[in-house]
């Protein structure tokens, strides 16, 4: 590389490490952050040895441990790891772009990648993707020069870059696929050169499957949360990674390639189809990789599994750029495609998982009387960083240390400890899996552990979450572990089970609830209501109430209560909601189905 070439490189660096820090630490440590930097923070011999039972390799934790030992664990210091390696990323696309198919095809490609909102979002982002993009870029730069000079040299270097991707990222293996295509277009062309690639690509891939199989990990019976993808699930990945829910984006990235592989076929540019190729098989075959593997052995596919695919794209539109004859229709989409893709960009990333808020949410609330439940049991370790940076920093006491301050990962240290006399007035229960999970399984989630509330005894949950729609739609108790779907209320049992939730944490605005139940009664229906109220520091601050009309006392049918109420912020927004059904008389009746719908304005 000449002079004016390190200076455009070490420029493309600086205007990445620029334009992605602003807002580095904006956003709290995510679950899978808080996990990685958790682990880093213990010896070396247990950063590796932990990794026998993880399906990531140890080679992010193992380089980021030195890094935080240097800089420290905070959200800042953390992400600057990330921040650079998407720099350096930038940086190698310039130099093998420019090296392979020319300056302008490179400078497009580089200003595409600097300004893509999803790369942006991970170089905020304390996890192994930018690490993994980066020795990405260079397996496939490597992969063209040894087309170029199969030396030593360059094929050493091609398989280390290449197996330290794998390392990085388990998912990155769906590039070797699109690689081996690759070579196999230059077979006829050089069939030595391709040979020797090929041969390095198996070697690097072995180097791999030896770790992959000498850990036990992969022998044992591992469940996962994700479903096989349908065509929606694709498309939504698509969205996430251009950052864009209404895929125009997408869809003009379509056009200027179909048109780029027509240009390409009329005029026979085919120096400019080598590279467009290169970008498609570097698009397609990661993502259709990932998504065919997801249905054939193990559910894996969401977008930052295919976040090789977005780096494929921006070489495949400057590859397809290059092939549009009019120097005015190259330059006008270039730049309707920037002026899309600045816009999408948001320098104050939040991952959705507001971690810092829920800690200082419990902090403010803390006392002997009330306890924290985080499920499931490695979401301690985000909800410790932001609590007691202490407790964090020392992984060997994390657990006991949070349990003492009555911050649970097991419902039943929850019951033991707090159940029967009263002694928790209040449980925080935190939930952080709706990004995953369906909202369904969600709610599901949070009804039962209110459920578990009551029956144990303690007087109320909070239910913070972080990826439902606020408000949730529905907040509801089915009782459906009882034969009959349905919960008894006799003898000394006055009310059903409570939902009970905080409004300022669940209603961001001025709402209407309503609520129902379902309810019966062998010998007819009596005093029997449907009651809701607002509590403030344990005044009833409004409440309503429901019964059963006159036509109705002597129906032993299911019958249904319904009332509602205003929520006002201005008015009500420290209070906490709770729902329930009365039976005064503690005759004998069954009700199913307390459900609490939250509808915005």
């Amino acid at each position: 590389m000449g002079r004016k070439d390190l200076l455009l490189l070490a420029l493309i660096i600086l205007i990445n490490i620029g334009l992605k820090l602003p807002g580095l630490g904006h956003s709290s440590f995510d679950l899978d952050e808080a996990v990685h930097l958790w682990n880093a923070q213990k010896p070396l011999a247990d950063i590796i040895a932990r990794a026998a039972n993880d399906p990531n390799p140890p080679l992010y934790n193992i380089l980021i441990s030195f890094w935080i030992k240097i800089f420290g664990v905070d959200e800042a210091p953390a992400r600057w790891f990330s921040l650079l390696f998407s720099a350096f990323a930038a940086g190698g696309l310039f130099v093998f772009l420019r090296r392979n198919f020319g300056m302008r095809p490179a400078l497009v490609a580089v200003a595409f990648f600097t300004l893509s909102a999803v790369q942006l979002k991970f170089a905020h982002n304390a996890r192994p993707y930018t690490l993994m993009v980066f020795f990405m870029v260079c397996s496939y730069g490597l992969m063209l020069e040894a087309l170029r000079r199969p030396t030593i040299g360059v094929l050493s270097g091609y398989a280390l870059a290449t197996a330290l991707m794998l390392y990085a990222h388990p998912t990155s293996v769906f590039n070797l696929p699109a690689q081996g295509l690759f070579l196999l277009l230059h077979l006829k062309r050089d069939p030595a050169s391709v040979l020797r690639s090929a041969v390095t690509l198996v070697v690097a891939f072995g180097a791999y499957v030896v770790w992959y199989l000498s850990i036990p990990y992969f022998e044992q019976e591992n469940g996962t949360c994700l479903a096989p993808p349908t065509l929606p699930d694709a498309e939504v990945a698509i969205g996430q990674l251009l950052v864009s829910t209404d895929l125009h984006l997408f869809w003009l990235m379509v056009a200027v390639s179909v048109a780029a592989v027509a240009l390409i076929i009329r005029f026979k540019e085919w120096d400019n189809g080598r590279l467009v190729v290169l970008g498609l098989l570097w698009t397609v075959v990661p993502f259709l990789g990932n998504f065919a593997f997801s249905h054939i052995s193990a559910p894996i596919f969401q977008a930052k599994y295919v976040l090789s695919a977005q780096v494929g794209m921006t070489v495949l539109l400057a590859a397809s750029l290059e092939t549009f004859r009019g120097p005015w229709l190259r330059y006008g989409t270039i730049g309707a495609l920037v002026a899309m893709m600045a816009g999408l960009l948001d320098w104050k990333v939040t991952s959705g998982e507001d971690w810092r808020a829920a800690s200082a949410i419990v902090k403010a609330d803390e006392g002997t009387r009330t306890a924290t439940f985080i499920s499931p049991w490695y979401q301690f370790q985000t909800f410790a960083y932001h609590y007691d940076r202490d407790l964090y920093r020392d992984p060997s006491i994390t657990q006991p240390a949070l349990a003492e301050r009555r911050v649970f990962v097991t419902w039943s240290d929850i019951v033991e400890q707090g159940s029967g006399r009263p002694y928790f007035k209040r449980v925080h229960f935190i939930e952080s899996q709706g990004g995953v999970l369906p909202q369904g399984t969600v709610l599901d989630s949070l009804r039962n552990h209110a459920m578990l509330v009551e029956e144990h005894h303690l007087e109320g949950i909070n239910l913070y979450t972080f990826d439902l729609r606020i408000p949730p739609p529905v907040m509801h108790l089915g009782f459906d572990d009882l034969p009959d779907g349905t919960e008894i209320l006799e003898g000394d049992r006055e009310f059903s089970s409570v939902i009970l939730f905080p409004m300022d944490l669940t209603f961001a605005t001025d709402t209407t609830i309503f609520l129902s139940a379902r309810v019966r009664s062998e010998g007819g229906l009596d005093q029997v209501f449907l009651s809701a109220a607002f509590i403030n520091d344990g005044n009833y601050v409004a409440n309503v109430q429901a019964g059963i009309g006159p036509s109705l006392i002597s129906s032993n049918a299911w019958q249904t209560i319904r009332t509602e109420m205003r929520y006002e912020r201005g008015r009500h927004g420290t209070s906490d909601l709770k729902a329930f059904v009365w039976n005064p008389s503690k005759r004998r009746v069954e009700v199913d189905e307390l459900t609490v719908t939250t509808v915005r304005p």
